[in-house]
């Protein structure tokens, strides 16, 4: 299940108590700039996904997404707290404490828009989507049905399946295919026509066997393996993103390893017809 975003009112409650700085003790970077941008990091002390920093399974997800399960931090102590056996829950659950503490009789507020472009921009495309997908389509008995839950990894492991159905497809028109003219010469021979000349016609001038031969001896094969190369590069290239955010996730640098491995494989061995 992917994480849920955290709500708007919680985001507005984190950035009152903040200061509009770092909880990270003695850490004076600002969360908001002077352009009126987010530069900090909404962060979780027990994490939104299974495989992230201190996970706990018990939670719900308003509990990952709700205030006291949220801290700012900057960039630089967002990966620095990543360290779970040195920043425990606990420890974490201190330093927001102290932090709030500190900032108790003054109360940041940010620019109502700065936390619309954070949260609204997100939650209200997905909201819209599901709303149009469950009940606006047009052909409700023959939609294609979308699931916002789901996680970038999770899409492109839908999207590794749908390519591999689609290229046994490809293969089965293949095969009928090669198969096309010698079932047309025998359903002529077997109502008694005159073979001989038929029998004779070069593969290359019959329209029955080269209609279709490129397409489904080059063009499918081909497209269908560069999207699965695309698509294994695009999971490495996600990975190595979000590990520079979450370097401590075990599941992730997992992924990360066996997907590079995968690559490398392709790098080497995969070809096209020319």
């Amino acid at each position: 299940m992917a994480r849920k975003q955290p709500k708007t009112d919680v985001i507005r409650a984190l950035f009152a108590k903040s200061g509009n700085e770092c909880a990270f003790p003695e850490c004076c970077n600002k969360l908001v700039n002077t352009k009126n941008q987010f530069i900090g990091q909404i962060c979780h002390i027990e994490a939104a996904e299974e495989g992230g920093e201190r996970y706990n399974p018990s939670q719900t997800d308003e509990e990952r997404r709700s205030f006291n399960n949220l801290i700012l931090f900057c960039y630089e102590h967002h990966v620095e707290t990543n360290d779970v056996n040195e920043f425990t829950v606990e420890k974490l659950k201190k330093i927001k404490s102290e932090h709030e503490l500190k900032f108790e009789n003054y109360s940041y507020t940010p620019d109502e828009s700065l936390l619309q472009s954070i949260r609204f921009q997100i939650e209200n495309f997905w909201e819209s989507i599901d709303l149009i997908n469950k009940y606006k389509h047009y052909c409700p008995d023959f939609k294609v049905n979308i699931d916002i839950d789901k996680n970038f990894i999770e899409l492109t492991e839908k999207m590794e399946q749908y390519l591999k159905s689609l290229g046994s497809i490809c293969e089965d028109f293949r095969c009928y295919h090669e198969n096309s003219w010698n079932q047309i010469l025998k359903f002529i021979e077997d109502n008694g026509g005159d073979l001989s000349r038929m029998k004779e016609i070069h593969y290359s001038e019959n329209p029955h066997q080269n209609v279709f031969w490129e397409m489904t001896h080059i063009g499918a094969p081909n497209i269908a393996i560069h999207a699965e190369v695309t698509l294994c590069q695009m999971r490495v290239r996600y990975l190595e993103l979000y590990l520079q955010l979450n370097p401590n996730d075990s599941q992730g640098i997992k992924l990360l390893n066996e997907h590079r491995e995968k690559l490398k494989i392709m790098a080497g061995q995969y070809t096209i017809a020319d």
